[in-house]
This record gives C-alpha cells, structure tokens and sequence, in this order.
C-alpha cells in the first residue's frame, strides 16, 4: 500500500514478491523448525515428512475456514512469554554462578569467513559484521504484522509493534547469552534448530542440583520437554499466520488485477479461497522438495526475502516524505531513522548475501516464477495484441461484432453521466456472449474487450482538474482499463454542471480512455464505497 502511494503499480506489485517469497519461506522454515523440536521427544519421527504433513494439516483446516483466533493467540502468547521468563530468570542465576562455559566459547577463535569464494582469517570485525546481519533476522514477524492493520482497532498496531520491539531486545540477547554459558560452541552449531530444548535441559539439571530434588526427578528433561512443546506450538501458529497472511495478500493483488482472477474462487462448500490455499501448499512443498530439508539453504531463502521486505519498508518511508508530503497520516518518522533503519536493513542484507551467495540460486527461482506471472499479467492486454496481430497475418478474419468491441465509439455512453444515490444504476460493460464455435480470432478479441472494460474508479473531492488530470494519468500508466469513472459525492447538483463540463473537457484531450462522471447525492464513506463497488460491479 505504501509504495501504491508514491511509486506505480508494477513497481509495487514486484515489490509484492519477496512477502510472497517471505510468507512461503515463513510457513517452510516454521514447519520445519516446529517438527525439529518435536524430534527431541520424538527422535524416530521423519523430518520431511512430517513437515509437509504439518503443512498440509493447516492447508486443510484454514481450507475447511479456520483461521486465527484471538483468544487462542492469547493463551499461546501468555504461555510463551511465561516459558521465556521462566527460563530467561533460573538462565541468568546459572550464568552468574557458571562461568567456565561462557568464558571457555568466548575464547575461541573466530571462525573463517568465505566472500567471493575466498577464505579469510575471522576477526573480531567480521564476527560482528556476520553477527549483525544474522541477528537481523531475529525481528522476524514486523513483516507479516503490517497485513492485519485493517483488521485491528485504532492505536493497536502502534502497541503492536512496540511490545514486538521490546520483546525482541529482552529475551533475544539475553538467551543467546545463556545458551552460550550452558552449551559448548560445536554442540550450538550442532543443534542450531533446537538450541533452546538443549540450554533449557543444563539449566534444569542446574536447578535440580541448587534445590536437592530427588534424584530420580528429571528436571531437566522436563525443563526441555516444556520448551520443546511450547516452541512447537508457537511454529506452527507461524504457520497457520503464513496461510492467512498470503491468503489475504493474494487476494488483495488478484482484486487488483496484479494476478489471474482465477485465484478469486471461492470454494462453494466452505466459501473460503482453496485456489490460493492449494497454491501455496504446492510452492511450500515444492521449496521443501527442492532443498532437500536443508535448514542453512532454507534459512537462507528467508533471510533474502524477509530483509527485502524490510528494506522495503523503510524506502517507502522516505519516497512517501518526498512524492506525497500532504497526506495525512498519524506518525511521522524523521529522515534520521528512516535512513538509519534502511542502511541497517541493507547492511545486514549484504551480510548474508556475501555470507552465502550460493543460495542467491534458490531466491531468485521463485521470484522469476512470481515475478513472471505478476509482468504477463500487466501485459497481458499488449501480449494478446501480439497473438491477434499474428493470427491476421496467418489470414484470420475478424467478424465487424467483435471489432467493434474493441473501438471507441462516443454513442455507446454519454460523457457524463448524473446518478442520485438509489436511483438508476451505472450500465455495466457488454461483454460479447460465448460462441463454442468462435474462431480464436473471436476470443482473442472478446478477451482483450473483457479485460479492458473494467472501469477504473476515482473519487474527486473537489473540483480539481488538476487532481483529475493526475489520476488520468496514473490509470493510462498502470491500468488496462479503457474506462475511467470519476465519482463526485455531494448534497447538491450546483457544482455539477462545472465539473461536468470539465470532465468533458478531458475526455476530449485523452481519446485512448473513456471518462466519465458519476455524481451521487450522500456523505462520502465506508458505505458509500462499499454501495458504489456493488451497484458498478468494480471490486473494492
């Protein structure tokens, strides 16, 4: 939404990618982590499978219409932040009284680094440099929160991020500080995926022995067993997040026309989006297929992807501050953090980068696939002129029904068009019918016709040619529509006659789009929008 704000569609529509990319990575890693806790209670339990297994049980209940609940995410995040606590406080008394550990992994030497191919002596610079940009990934869920600020109350979403942020610089530093105090650097290396069931189990041994528990009670196996399971459930609300999140993306980019309608179908039995849910299904198999359950070339994927969707954040910021000053908003943040957060996002996004090249391979598989799709279908109107332009020259011929639909004739509807709220309706756009007999030519035409007789819809405040121009302009640039209402809401007709004649005006000077004017008498809002978008069939 930020950069349809201040740059165009396509680029905003590319941009959309790498969320798509970080939402698929999202749901793969989650899986994939969750089934590896559960493999420290469960050793025998098979790792791939069980996470396209876990996959495919949220596939089929966000399918059957389950999706997140509040009061579930509730208790989990309570018994989350519990368990963090809990283990955060008996950690910190271990590390004061166990010191050997902590001071014996911090005299190690730093661990070589490869760039470009070619080793290098690790320093404490570079520790810190490839520290940073793997701490980065640490903020994980920023990315994903931004999709359901429609859905919460105002002033929520501030507290949302702030209890993320504070989150974050608690419990992040402070475990990792207490992990490297209980475990040996090989053994975190070693057990990276599940680090935390490990620390948890020293540290409940250490409890036992400070408190004189029995000797047959295993604290620390249940200290682990306890992390474990809440780790676990944790994931795999990540995951069922992942299913709501593309699913609302999705949906909201194919209402765009950024991607095939299809992707709109609504499963008649549940009335929920099976076309998108089974899709996604098949991208997170696929990446779990593909790399073969490898958690480094898994986590590489995502880092690419969640800190592009970072970065992306902070340069919609700034182009927001120079392309659209004006626009009223709640929060400012001034340049000096913007440009702070974004050369840190980019920082840290080299890091990895130069730190794994390798799996550069892997990321951009999936962004040309997405990416492809996203530019046939902003082409698809010049791509299918192509295809007819080809079939003239093989010596088809055009029936004078079907041309026609592709011509502006200035008889079909007025320029301006006066409506009353609750009196006639807008005409919808003709379609020409279905001929199972129609040559290609014929359907090549009508399709072109259907897709270019979806109107666009511009709501004019004022009488501004100026404005009016500018959203002329936008839509020739990044719609295919060959129609452009531009509705006015007011409580009388006095200026109409202006306005009118002003829309006229413009309609003249730009032949290659149809505009027109729709003034509705009523208070311009969410009904009035939500009553618009029914009654002129243009999804909102």
């Amino acid at each position: 939404n930020i950069l349809l704000n201040c740059t165009s569609k396509q680029f905003a529509s590319l941009a959309a990618c790498f969320a798509i990319i970080a939402y698929i990575t999202t749901g793969v890693v989650s899986a994939f982590t969750a089934v590896a806790y559960l493999q420290t209670l469960v050793p025998w339990l098979p790792l791939e499978a069980s996470t396209i297994f876990l996959l495919f049980l949220f596939y089929l209940l966000t399918n059957y219409g389950i999706s997140e609940s509040a009061s579930v995410a509730k208790i989990i995040f309570v018994c989350h932040i519990a368990t963090l606590s809990f283990l955060c406080v008996f950690g910190v008394l271990f590390m004061i009284s166990n010191t050997e550990q902590f001071m014996e992994n911090m005299a190690t030497p730093f661990p070589s680094v490869n760039v470009a191919g070619e080793d290098f002596d690790g320093t404490f610079f570079t520790g810190l440099f490839y520290g940073f940009s793997s701490a980065m990934l640490g903020v994980s869920g920023f990315e994903t929160s931004s999709q359901f600020i429609e859905e919460q109350q105002p002033g929520v979403f501030e507290k949302t991020l702030k209890n993320m942020w504070i989150g974050v610089m608690c419990f992040n530093p402070l475990l990792s500080l207490i992990s490297f105090a209980a475990l040996p650097i090989h053994e975190i290396v070693e057990n990276k995926d599940t680090v935390l069931a490990g620390t948890a189990r020293v540290v409940g041994h250490w409890i036992k022995k400070k408190l004189h528990f029995p000797d047959h009670w295993e604290v620390g196996g249940v200290l682990s067993f306890w992390v474990s399971i809440d780790a676990f459930v944790v994931l795999a609300g990540a995951v069922l997040t992942s299913f709501v999140g593309i699913n609302g993306l999705i949906r909201r980019m194919a209402m765009d026309r950024c991607l095939p309608q299809i992707l709109l179908y609504k499963n008649r039995y549940t009335h929920t989006d099976s076309v998108i849910l089974t899709l996604f299904l098949a991208l997170c198999v696929s990446q779990i297929i593909l790399l073969d359950c490898d958690v480094e070339a898994l986590g590489g994927v995502y880092c690419y992807a969640f800190l592009s969707v970072m970065s992306i954040f902070a340069f919609g910021n700034m182009t927001l501050k120079v392309k659209r000053p004006s626009l009223p908003r709640i929060h400012h943040v001034s340049w000096t953090s913007s440009i702070l957060g974004f050369v840190s996002v980019i920082t840290a996004l080299m890091g990895n980068v130069l730190g794994k090249p390798e799996l550069l391979t892997y990321f951009f598989v999936y962004f040309i696939c997405i990416g492809t799709l996203m530019v046939v279908m902003f082409n698809r109107v010049n791509i299918l002129r192509v295809v007819l332009f080809v079939l003239k020259e093989m010596g088809a011929e055009e029936s004078p029904q079907n041309f026609s639909a592709l011509t502006y004739s200035p008889n079909i509807v007025e320029a301006t068009h006066l409506l009353e709220s609750g009196g006639a309706s807008y005409p919808s756009p003709s379609t020409p019918p279905y001929n199972p007999r129609s040559s290609l030519l014929s359907r090549v035409i009508s399709t072109i016709s259907s897709v270019r007789d979806v109107p666009f819809v511009f709501f004019a405040k004022h009488d501004d040619m100026y404005i009016i121009n500018k959203a002329v302009l936008y839509v020739l640039k990044n719609e295919q529509t060959s129609k452009l209402v531009i509705v006015h809401c007011c409580n009388s007709r006095e200026k109409a006659g202006i306005l009118g004649e002003h829309v006229k005006l413009i309609d003249v000077l730009y032949p290659k789009i149809k505009i027109s004017l729709l003034i509705v008498e009523g208070e311009f809002g969410v009904a009035m929008v939500d009553w618009l978008s029914r009654e002129m069939g243009v999804p909102l």
